[in-house]
């Protein structure tokens, strides 16, 4: 785990408070300017040149820390740009550095809704490892239907979705050892995993 659960709460909480300040700034340039400085201190570069980068690359320069506080800084960069490709290009690599973070159990948990609006967001330029990466991250934090709703998303939009319905198969096994309970909290009660277990096997056969 990178976070423990009190401190990455901690962490968005410090993030929102930075936000609303930078909000709260009258010039826009004064805001750009804010969160570029963020960027520089807590990541290491600046956000254009964050911006300009592939998610892969970043992910070889940054730990997991940097790349959370990167992807809080896209998302904030978004919000308070206008539309247009700089926006489109800061919400996706925002998903794609968040979603990439989903072995963490608590930064999972905390940050799901967040990623669900990302994928919503960015639903016209994911591939199909971008929606298989948001299951295992909506896996690790308890939120199974988005999970299958991911799941079912990279197996139909892969051009070998073979190996998608696999690890989609072996998601909703996992989730099915789980107690009813925590099935129902997660938003896919044990029949409805059923269902949709039953529903990718048929897709892997009609894939033959």
């Amino acid at each position: 785990m990178y976070f423990e659960k009190d401190y990455i709460l901690r962490l968005i909480d410090m993030m929102a408070d930075f936000f609303r300040g930078l909000m709260e700034k009258a010039d826009r340039a004064d805001r750009e300017k804010a969160l570029d400085a963020f960027c520089r201190e807590r990541c290491g570069m600046p956000l254009d040149a964050a911006r300009a980068m592939e998610y892969r690359t970043l992910e070889e320069l940054l730990n997991e820390h940097a790349r959370f506080y990167l992807s809080e800084a896209l998302y904030m960069d978004a919000r308070l740009l206008p539309e247009g490709e700089k926006k489109d290009i800061s919400l996706l690599l925002a998903l794609r550095l968040l979603s990439r973070l989903n072995q963490d159990d608590a930064l999972a948990a905390a940050r799901a809704d967040r990623l669900r609006e990302l994928t919503q967001l960015t639903k016209d330029s994911l591939a199909a490892e971008d929606y298989a990466a948001c299951a295992e991250f909506f896996l690790n934090g308890g939120r199974f239907a988005d999970m299958e709703d991911m799941i079912f998303l990279a197996a139909e939009t892969a051009e070998y979705p073979e190996r998608y319905i696999r690890a989609g198969r072996e998601m909703l096994l996992n989730i099915l050892t789980l107690p009813d309970e925590a099935l129902i909290l997660g938003g896919l009660p044990r029949e409805e995993a059923r269902q949709s277990l039953a529903d990718l096997s048929a897709m892997a056969e009609d894939d033959r």
